[in-house]
């Protein structure tokens, strides 16, 4: 239950995040694998309900009524039972179930429960609030159409206009406390670390079979033995180690980030300092969040690793132009023209430097270069850059390469 609740929550920022930029079409995707997570949870707590709402939302945002009304008319139940029928949070979900209907032309569904709605909205906010004067139109036109009151020909029907805008959500479900989880069987050190043993093992085995699905609960089994049991050796390491290794085998690369992040910190802390191993965990955060489509934080890692190469390599290193062309390419698809042009133009001097003008690194900056002079209207110098290669933003993440072979660590 605890790997789904993590799993659930990475979920859950992914599509806020998604769905806030306007991405729902990404969003829905990532709000339906966070509903397959919370499938075990019981039907009435307070994070499988959320998640219900956001995807319902998100589906009505893109048109997708059919698909939302099983989703409404369940959370219409949840509510009521938690909530109570005449609670405002209910009555706010009764309304965009009512406002579905209303757009699918079902008007015999709408129109009991945008009456219901509208009953205690209209207690909570007052006539003359924004919300309960729209819905007062809707349930109108929608009264109208059944004949239960006559048209008013005079009357605009303009304000009942159905859109985005109206969708209500509720953000304040609090629902049934589940009961607390009894308290495992208390264990010995040592059986903690056998029992590590053993799960560790059955996700190598099945790693090796490719299974990276049971790979990754056997090591989140092993992770949860060594957090409750405080073991702070290489075990520790080791799980996270191999947990990012597996989670970004099934390209759960957001979840796979949250634990390298952790591994940094052990890495930070163990190094004391700037070094090579700190510097290459920086860039694999940066990798991770790239690879799961969240381009701000790809950049702050990013430019981290970069300040850490410089640091260590003196600033005309060539794993110093590597992390600037990896910097530039996100700040490229995050539209920071300025900031990507900077730095192509420091990673292209370095590498004309060390490697020539020739050589096929230097030739990708150009690459990237000339594709961005195009899209920020520069067609002349462009035009220049094209006339040593041509090509597009090639998306790939370079990786960095350092003169000697860093040592492995054992942690």
């Amino acid at each position: 239950m605890k790997r789904a609740i993590q799993k659930l929550e990475d979920y859950w920022k992914s599509a806020e995040k998604a769905q806030t930029e306007g991405k729902y079409s990404y969003a829905e995707s990532i709000w339906y694998a966070a509903l397959e997570e919370a499938h075990d949870l019981p039907r009435t707590d307070r994070r499988r309900a959320l998640v219900m709402e956001r995807l319902c939302e998100c589906l009505w945002f893109q048109k997708k009524f059919e698909d939302a009304v099983p989703l409404a008319k369940e959370l219409v139940g949840i509510y009521g039972q938690v909530l109570g029928h005449d609670h405002f949070d209910t009555a706010c979900m009764v309304a965009n179930l009512a406002l579905i209907y209303h757009v699918l032309n079902d008007y015999n569904n709408a129109e009991p429960l945008l009456s219901k709605a509208h009953q205690v909205k209209l207690r909570e906010l007052g006539a003359q609030h924004p919300e309960v004067v729209h819905l007062s139109s809707v349930l109108g036109q929608v009264r109208q159409s059944l004949g239960i009151v006559p048209v008013d020909k005079d009357k605009s029907t303009a304000s009942s206009l159905i859109s985005g805008r109206q969708w209500s959500k509720t953000g304040r479900f609090q629902a049934v406390k589940l009961p607390e989880a009894p308290t495992p069987p208390k264990m010995t050190q040592q059986e903690a670390e056998k029992l590590w043993q053993k799960h560790f093992e059955e996700a190598r085995a099945s790693a090796e079979q490719c299974q990276w699905a049971a790979s990754e609960s056997s090591l989140t089994q092993a992770l949860a033995l060594v957090e409750q049991h405080s073991i702070t050796d290489n075990r520790r390491w080791t799980t996270l180690s191999a947990l990012v290794d597996v989670l970004s085998k099934q390209d759960k690369h957001l979840q796979a980030a949250a634990q390298a992040a952790r591994l940094h910190e052990i890495l930070a802390l163990k190094e004391g300092g700037i070094t090579p191993v700190t510097a290459e965990s920086l860039n694999s955060l940066a990798k991770l969040h790239y690879y799961g489509g969240d381009i701000d934080n790809a950049i702050k890692y990013a430019s981290a690793c970069l300040k850490q190469y410089e640091s260590l390599f003196g600033e005309e290193d060539p794993s110093v132009a590597t992390c600037l062309v990896n910097l530039g390419l996100l700040q490229h698809l995050a539209k920071h023209y300025d900031d990507a042009e900077s730095a192509y133009k420091t990673a292209l001097n370095i590498r004309t430097k060390k490697l020539g003008s020739e050589h096929p690194l230097t030739l990708q900056v150009l690459k990237n270069y000339a594709n961005l002079l195009k899209e920020t209207h520069r067609e002349e110098e462009a035009e220049h850059m094209q006339t040593c290669v041509t090509g597009f933003v090639t998306g790939t993440w370079n990786v960095i390469e350092l003169d000697e072979k860093l040592t492995e660590v054992d942690y």
